[in-house]
Parts: structure tokens; sequence; C-alpha cells
């Protein structure tokens, strides 16, 4: 049966349009198909002495859209309900699949995350590298990372550890250090913030999943502790941790758990006293790279070099090192034999 224009069969609006002209509201018409359909809508309806009545369509349509409304938001209201109440289940759901062996697993708690490192440790094959900017917090920690990574240290692996430079005035952490290098394990640190990390065989990081909050505890804000983290299997996101651990070891400067302040002077060549005495005179980058004829390139190069090796970020802190190591004797003229040529290169 073919639908009309509004809703109805074609024969239904036929008849409707039949009884409007007729005066249906005094006659009875024989039952069909097309009828039903007209009284279902409200169109017409049966007089209680016999007959039809017809009814306003505009009328019909105006209460018949408000019904549906109606009944639209009562389905509307029962599906969020329905939503509440399966949120406790999809939730559940989901935990389980996160927490399922994948490219990345969420592990939760302390004691969850240090028996995932632990076995992964005993498994290493070739090489460790740690990212731990804030260091362990207490003793206990730090004698279960010694006793968890010396057996790979005896059986050849290479671990590597990097910490953040302001670490190196912690008693404790200092004696870990030195136990830890008389075993085999090689340390760094670096002045910048970092996010914690610990990479085995390139193939297999633990990184916590609070993202990079912790860079605020250079500001006094208090860190909180990782009850959380992710177990990464996935190679690409390993390599970019390692990467990223690869450039903060080539830029950091070696620790054998002595203190900042026990150290003796660092030594600076010629060139890199020139560099300091040049930046102390306040002038500019490009006046200092003609005066050692140099590329503004090389300077740069120079410079990033010598702030890691005075353990520092800025040039204004290369400032203030220099003027602590002014007493030293500079000398008073270049050696033109070592200074250093342009190169194609250099550009």
């Amino acid at each position: 049966m073919e639908t009309g224009t509004t809703g109805l069969s074609k024969q239904a609006e036929l008849l409707y349009a039949e009884l409007v002209r007729n005066g249906a509201s005094a006659q009875e018409t024989a039952p069909s198909e097309e009828l039903d359909e007209l009284l279902h809508l409200g169109l017409v309806s049966r007089h209680a002495q016999g007959g039809l009545v017809l009814h306003d369509p505009g009328a019909v349509g105006l209460e018949r859209r408000s019904r549906l409304a109606s009944e639209v938001s009562a389905l509307l209201q029962e599906a969020l309900a329905a939503q509440e109440r399966l949120t406790g289940i999809a939730e559940a759901f989901n935990e389980v699949q996160r927490d399922s062996s994948g490219p990345v697993a969420h592990l939760r708690g302390l004691e969850a995350i240090n028996e995932s490192i632990g076995s992964a440790v005993k498994e290493l094959e070739f090489e460790m590298l740690c990212a731990q900017p804030h260091g362990m917090r207490v003793q206990a920690d730090l004698d279960l990372a010694y006793e968890r990574d010396k057996p790979a240290l005896d059986r050849g692996v290479s671990i590597r550890t990097i910490y953040q430079t302001n670490q190196r005035q912690k008693p404790m952490l200092r004696e870990y250090v030195r136990r830890a290098t008389r075993a085999g394990e090689a340390f760094r640190t670096v002045p910048w913030p970092f996010t914690r990390a610990i990479i085995l065989d390139r193939k297999l990081a633990f990184v916590p999943s609070v993202g990079l909050s912790e860079i605020f505890q250079q500001s006094g804000t208090r860190r909180a502790a990782y009850g959380t983290a992710l177990r990464v299997q996935d190679p690409s996101l390993v390599a970019r941790f390692a990467d990223h651990f690869e450039f903060s070891w080539a830029l950091g400067q070696q620790w054998d758990g002595s203190a900042t302040g026990e150290h003796t002077a660092p030594t600076l060549d010629q060139w890199e006293r020139l560099i300091l005495e040049y930046l102390d005179q306040d002038l500019s980058l490009d006046a200092i790279a003609v005066r050692l004829s140099v590329s503004e390139r090389t300077l740069g190069k120079r410079l990033t070099a010598l702030r890691t090796k005075l353990e520092v970020n800025s040039l204004y802190g290369l400032g203030r090192k220099w003027q602590e190591l002014k007493r030293e004797p500079f000398p008073a003229q270049s050696p033109e034999v070592s200074t250093p040529r342009r190169s194609a290169q250099d550009g």
C-alpha cells in the first residue's frame, strides 16, 4: 500500500478527502484498512449515536507530536538510566582490558610495579637505562634497587643511571652511587628536569602514568608518590624513551657519588676561558665568534659543552660560574697555533 505525504497510505488520504467532501459526520463507512488507518491516527472517530466525526488534521498533528515527544523523552531517560547502571560494569571490563598483556599495560600499586620491574631485570640480556630525576626516597628503596641490579651487573649487563644535579647533595644517595659504581654501574647528572623511566634491552620500558608532574618538584610543589605505572612494549615508544635518555646522557656530568662541592674546580682549556672572558665583557655571540674565528654554530656547540661541564643551564649561569673561577691563572694572549679554524661544515 503506497504511503502518501501525510504518513498515511495514499488510499487512506483519498478516503479522508472523500469524507470531507461528503460530510462524514452523519454517515457510516464500510470497514476497511483505510478507515482503520484514519481511526488509528485520530483523523476520524465514531460518534456515540452512529456515524463518523471528522477532526481537524492540524489539531491531530499537534496532539500526536506532543505525545510522541513525551514518548521520546521517556525513552531517552530510560537510555540514560541504563547507561549509568552499566558504567560500573564497563569500567571493570576496561580495567581488565588495560591490565592484560599488550603493547601498554597498566600497573597499580608500588608492590605490583616493583614486582614487574624485578621480574624483567632477572631476564636482562645486555642493558638497562634508568632515568631517576629524584633518586630514591628512603634507604629501603636504595637497598631494594641494589639487590635487584647487582646480579645483572655481575653477569655483565650494562646499567646506566641519570639523576638531576641537585641529587649530588644527598648523603644517602651519594653512598648508594659509590657502592653501585664499585659494582659496575655508571652514573651521570643533568641540571634540567626529566621524566622517570626504566628501559630494559631497548624492548621494554617502565614509566609513571602521572606524566611530567614531577618537574614541579623544582618549584617546591610536593610530588605525589608513584602509585601507577605503564609497562610499555611498543617498539616505537620504547625507542623514543631511549632516545630521550641518550640525549641527556650525552650532555650529562659523570658522577661517582661525590657531592658537587667535593670536586676541585673543573679544568678549563684556554678557549673555554676566552669564551667566558668575552661573555664577562658583555660581548654578543656573533662578536665572540668573530674574535675566535669560528662560526656562530660552532660557538653554540662550544657553549653547550661548556654549560654541561660547569653544570649550569644558561649564559647567566656561565657568567656567575666564571666569577668564581677567575682566580685561576688566565693566559694573557691566546695561542695562535691552536686557533680553531673554520671548515665547510662550520658554515
